[in-house]
């Protein structure tokens, strides 16, 4: 299986990535930097979103963690500025320049901050962006378990990507760098074995049953038709009943 093409930009790539390059590349999937911490806010964010949109890319929103925050007000400032909608991933960036407190700390940390965005998104898989050093020393071991994992191997060959220590599966690649943007692989057969991580889509609405026939409307009869029912069902040479016919007709003509 051929691993699904992606690449992840930041306020460094700007506009560089529009629509038409991206289709050009054959990129699949963009994960594009909202926040980070509880400050800051990529001025390029929404334009890069609407573009990977236009390109018919998947979209997966991530945020730099800084775990010295507390992660109720970290996960507010994402939530706050978040364009995530059905069909997007949700991924939490664990830079190990940041990530300098004791991995126990670390690690729970992130359980709340995942289980935060569970609760916002009901049905998302949040990804993980991690080194090796952040996976060997506990500071994801809280979620390791039932997340899936994009780990950071520069130089790694995409097509032969390393296995991370168990039970993580790997899920996404970060491989290398090309004209000042970082290079990643998806594992996935599909885009939607990947919408399984995703914010569920919306259920489809029920077809509308077709409307009944509208029957046709029904008339009373009408006085002509009184005299020609009691005239057929006068018995031949009745004369009772046809006298009967002709007064009737006479009282109608008199009253009409």
């Amino acid at each position: 299986m051929l691993p699904m093409k992606m690449i992840d930009e930041a306020s460094y790539q700007g506009n560089e990535w529009t629509p038409a390059r991206l289709q050009a590349a054959g990129i699949q999937i963009v994960a594009v930097k909202a926040t980070e911490g509880i400050g800051y806010l990529n001025p390029f964010y929404a334009a890069q979103v609407t573009a990977a949109r236009v390109a018919k890319c998947a979209v997966m929103h991530y945020h730099v963690a800084h775990p010295a925050n507390p992660s109720d007000k970290e996960f507010d400032y994402f939530e706050s500025h978040a364009l995530a909608g059905p069909g997007d991933l949700i991924m939490v960036d664990c830079e190990p320049q940041i990530f300098t407190l004791p991995p126990a700390v670390q690690s729970a940390w992130l359980e709340n901050f995942t289980r935060f965005i569970s609760s916002k998104w009901p049905g998302v898989s949040p990804v993980i962006y991690a080194t090796g050093i952040l996976i060997s020393d506990g500071s994801t071991e809280s979620v390791r378990d039932r997340l899936p994992l994009f780990l950071a191997v520069p130089g790694a060959d995409p097509a032969n990507p390393p296995a991370p220590p168990q039970p993580w599966l790997l899920s996404f690649l970060q491989y290398g760098e090309a004209a000042g943007t970082d290079q990643d692989a998806a594992y996935f057969g599909s885009l939607a074995q990947l919408q399984k991580l995703a914010i569920p889509l919306p259920a489809p609405r029920p077809p509308v049953p077709p409307m009944p026939p509208t029957p046709p409307p029904v008339t009373a009869p009408q006085a002509d038709d009184a005299l020609v029912v009691l005239a057929a069902a006068a018995p031949a040479g009745d004369r009772a009943a046809q006298g009967a016919a002709a007064l009737l007709r006479q009282f109608i003509d008199q009253h009409s």
